[in-house]
């Protein structure tokens, strides 16, 4: 009855995102087109790094006696997140981040209008990212600040995008070095502020995409 009830919650959840919680809410033009095909977040996690969203959030709201912070950076009009609360319900807290605003980040349960390289990030369980960060550069940066606004035994879920941007033009260059500063942080040759950091590529090609998934332990 236990599995039952858990995959009717999984098929709503992607019914919901199917009819337009696509990334960016589906008709956010700074999303190049390749992602606003991705109507399931979780399986995009799930498919590139073997970390499914919904069984995480499940499992840390089975661990907590508070709300879990679920954070989106980039969340758009918030369809992500708004998506998760109606299957999670008050058992967890939505934040989320964009630089412009969007009339939808009024149902989330907290909202800033900020680029996030200037942004104060708040304390969060679950962060995750979806075709933002290639935007933003600074991966270093962006790395750092998100590890330290993960609570204990917080996990992020971090997907910089490169394909669907133009080679060349300053989408692009923003992310320029990346394949060598991933390749470092994978041998542990680059630490990122107190988190253990596990870097994937969705293919063994040139400017491929990267995922990148930071624990926090303590």
């Amino acid at each position: 009855m236990k599995k039952t009830g858990q995959r009717t919650k999984r098929a709503e959840l992607l019914r919901f995102i199917r009819r337009g919680a696509e990334v960016g809410g589906g008709k956010h033009t700074s999303i190049p087109v390749t992602w606003r095909d991705f109507h399931d977040y979780s399986n995009l996690f799930q498919n590139h790094a073997g970390i499914d969203l919904h069984t995480l959030l499940s499992e840390k709201i089975s661990q907590s006696s508070t709300p879990v912070v679920v954070t989106d950076f980039g969340c758009g009009k918030g369809n992500a997140l708004a998506g998760l609360k109606r299957i999670f319900g008050p058992k967890i807290k939505t934040v989320g981040y964009d630089a412009r605003y969007h009339s939808g980040m009024r149902e989330l349960d907290e909202h800033h209008v900020k680029d996030l390289l200037s942004a104060t990030f708040v304390k969060s369980d679950v962060i995750f990212s979806v075709g933002t960060l290639g935007y933003v550069g600074e991966i270093k940066k962006m790395l750092d600040k998100t590890a330290k606004s993960l609570n204990r035994n917080g996990v992020a879920l971090l997907h910089f995008n490169r394909i669907g941007t133009k080679p060349g033009n300053a989408y692009d260059s923003l992310l320029k070095g990346a394949e060598t500063f991933f390749e470092r942080v994978s041998k542990g040759e680059i630490k990122i502020n107190g988190v253990s950091a596990e870097v994937h590529r969705f293919a063994d090609v040139p400017k491929s995409d990267f995922i990148v998934i930071l624990k926090k332990r303590q």
